[in-house]
């Protein structure tokens, strides 16, 4: 029973033993199966020391990439298959893997015939084998196609960086806090400061300013939201310059999505700024004066009237014009003209800086804003210390003068809620001071409109007076009082109105003047009334004289001496038979046109006064550089005779400057019954 027994535990041992064999020789081939299958190239090395070591397995995909057959590799020495330049530090390698019994990776180039192949090798120590033998798995991973993609990676990078420091744009990044942690080349010479001054540092911190202080801000809005942002920065470098750049902030985000950083990418656009800057100049400001322009105002005015409309404010509109500026200018010349308007251009900006806008509206006009006012009254107030501004003297071309200003109000909300109709309402009272002695101020009233209205209807009316014969002269007669007999006329312009009647020349001569139809209209005089003087000489009257006015634009805008010269000659008209009236205000300067013209005057026989003389601007010694005949004592100081001895005097004095300078002299309007004949020729 005992042998029984031992006899069937022998047999279940022989089945354990053959079924772990089968068990061992399944996982063997398991084992093998996979050392063949597996993707990634495989061996094994076997030897009693390092240098001894030989290979002794070799998987498919190692045979493959090494290009050699295994017939060829197997049990071949690793000093055979190893290059010598490479076999000490193999080892050497190797000895400290085995020492360690730690695993050792290595990378490694093979030049195949296919091409170039780049490995990542590891060695793993194993067991030793049951003869004592070391034995160690290496593992190759082919690394070719990441390798290369490195390498394109490592080239784009460097085109990158290369492209990024040669860049004209200024290139940085700051993280979170806004500190600058890169900076490109172009940015750091922008700066002007060594690259260590920019780093960790933000903008606020450097270059600082208010100017960065909202670009900050911009940046950190980049950074909350996660959007991308474009920027005009307006910032001074080290040195002082100004410098306008246009920068595009773009959010730099992590593999989590959040915003880590942001890349700012600037263009200089320095001169395009200051180009624009100068376009918006032109477009808005007085080239001459400096001060904004109509449009600009035109805008000021209504943004100013919306903000008081919600407010329930008052807002001052005055429009002021210069009194005589053409006379100035076109005597003294436009240089004159030109500063005359930029000193007052100076002197209203200065006065109202914190208080009002003032604006050239063109010519000789300016407009002035004022909002926040408490009612009408304090106008007053500014007009009459805008007045004052005109009492310190002008100096033009080395002299002094006087020049005085008309101003004309309109109040919002009082005259009206219209921008235009506040321009066009102070516009009236202006010429409306104007037509009352200028040198002044007055608020607009209703009426006043209509009076502009009539002024716009005769300037068109006075385009067309010489088409329709609506003309007429008039001749007043000079009266020599000694010798009690009329020596001449005097040509008195009058304009016969289809609906208005006879008007006289104050009614559209200024008209005239202001729209330049009087060169049209003063050739017509001067043909007019030399075509009377022939007439008269047909009945045997030849001592005789006609005066005609020559206006100071007709004098200076064409060849009058030429005109006249015509005239002359179509009429029949002999010169000594013509005397030409200008004013004092021609002869402010002694300009070389206004000489020559006179001189081509006298030269044709014609006799030359001047008329309205003692109201002018200018000193007496130009009597004695122009050719003048003639003095027309102005009739202000011919009425005070009799009555006023102040007057008298004036008269007597110019009588005796007439005498010395070998001139005639007349006074201007009729001897009254009664009056002494103290005047004669």
């Amino acid at each position: 029973m005992a042998r029984t027994l031992e006899s069937g535990e022998d047999i279940m041992m022989d089945e354990i033993e053959r079924h772990m064999l089968l068990v061992s020789s399944s996982g063997e081939r398991l084992l093998s199966e996979a050392f063949e299958r597996l993707p990634d190239p495989l061996g094994l090395i076997e030897g009693p020391s390092v240098r001894e070591m030989r290979l002794i397995a070799l998987n498919g995909a190692a045979t493959r990439i090494v290009g050699l057959t295994r017939e060829r590799a197997l049990g071949r020495g690793l000093q055979q298959l190893l290059p010598p330049s490479r076999q000490d530090w193999f080892f050497g390698s190797l000895a400290r893997c085995l020492a360690s019994g730690e695993a050792w990776s290595y990378r490694t180039t093979l030049a195949l015939p296919q091409g170039r192949r780049y490995l990542e090798v590891s060695l793993t120590p194993l067991a030793a084998s049951a003869t004592g033998h070391r034995r160690v798995l290496l593992h190759g991973r082919d690394i070719t196609d990441v390798r290369r993609l490195q390498e394109q990676l490592d080239k784009h990078e460097r085109i990158y960086r290369a492209a990024v420091e040669s860049s004209h744009y200024t290139i940085a990044r700051y993280d979170r806090q806004c500190r600058r942690v890169f900076a490109n080349a172009e940015f750091i010479r922008s700066a002007g400061v060594p690259l260590a001054e920019l780093l960790d540092k933000t903008p606020l911190e450097y270059p600082g300013g208010p100017a960065m202080a909202a670009y900050q801000g911009a940046m950190q809005a980049v950074l909350a939201q996660g959007e991308p942002d474009e920027y005009e920065l307006r910032w001074q470098d080290s040195k002082g310059s100004e410098h306008c750049t246009l920068i595009r902030l773009t959010p730099e985000f992590d593999e989590d999505g959040e915003v880590v950083s942001v890349l700012s990418v600037g263009h200089d656009i320095t001169e395009a700024a200051r180009y624009r800057h100068h376009i918006h100049r032109l477009a808005y400001y007085d080239t001459l004066s400096g001060l904004p322009n109509r449009e600009q105002f035109y805008t000021r005015l209504r943004q100013t009237l919306a903000q008081a409309d919600t407010r329930e404010g008052w807002v001052g509109l005055l429009l002021l014009d210069l009194d005589r500026f053409k006379v100035i200018n076109d005597s003294l010349g436009h240089v004159a003209g030109d500063t005359l308007l930029q000193e007052t251009a100076g002197r209203l900006s200065e006065y109202l800086v914190d208080s009002g806008f003032v604006a050239r509206m063109g010519g000789d006009e300016f407009a002035i804003l004022l909002p926040g006012l408490d009612g009408r009254e304090v106008l007053n107030g500014w007009a009459r210390a805008v007045l004052e501004l005109f009492e310190e003297p002008y100096l033009l071309m080395g002299r002094e003068l006087v020049v005085s200003a008309s101003i004309g109000i309109a109040l919002y909300p009082d005259d009206s809620l219209s921008a235009d109709d506040l321009i066009k309402y102070a516009d009236s009272a202006m010429h409306h001071v104007k037509d009352n002695g200028r040198n002044g101020y007055g608020f607009y009233e209703r009426g006043l409109t209509i009076g502009l209205t009539e002024r716009m209807s005769l300037e068109a009316e006075l385009r067309k007076v010489l088409e329709r014969g609506e003309l007429e002269l008039y001749y007043q007669p000079k009266v020599d009082l000694l010798r009690e007999r009329i020596t001449g006329y005097e040509a008195l312009l009058r304009w016969r109105h289809p609906s208005l009647g006879l008007l006289t020349p104050d009614r559209f001569i200024g008209i005239a003047e202001e729209t330049g139809i009087i060169v049209e209209i003063g050739g017509w005089v001067l043909r007019t009334a030399c075509e009377a003087a022939v007439r008269w000489s047909r009945g045997g009257w030849t001592d005789f004289t006609v005066a005609v006015n020559l206006s100071v634009r007709q004098f200076l805008e064409h060849d009058l001496a030429g005109e006249v010269g015509a005239i002359l000659v179509e009429t029949g008209c002999r010169p000594e038979w013509l005397e030409l009236e200008i004013t004092e205000n021609l002869l402010l300067e002694d300009r070389d046109e206004t000489r020559a013209t006179l001189g081509q005057l006298r030269d044709l026989g014609l006799k030359l006064a001047i008329d309205d003389f003692g109201t002018g601007y200018s000193a007496l010694n130009y009597l004695a550089r122009f050719p003048i005949d003639i003095l027309k004592i102005d009739r202000s100081f011919v009425q005070g005779i009799g009555r006023d001895e102040s007057s008298e005097k004036l008269v007597r004095g110019i009588v005796s400057l007439a005498r010395s300078l070998q001139s005639c002299w007349w006074p201007k309007g009729w001897r009254p019954p009664g009056r002494r004949p103290i005047c004669g020729r």
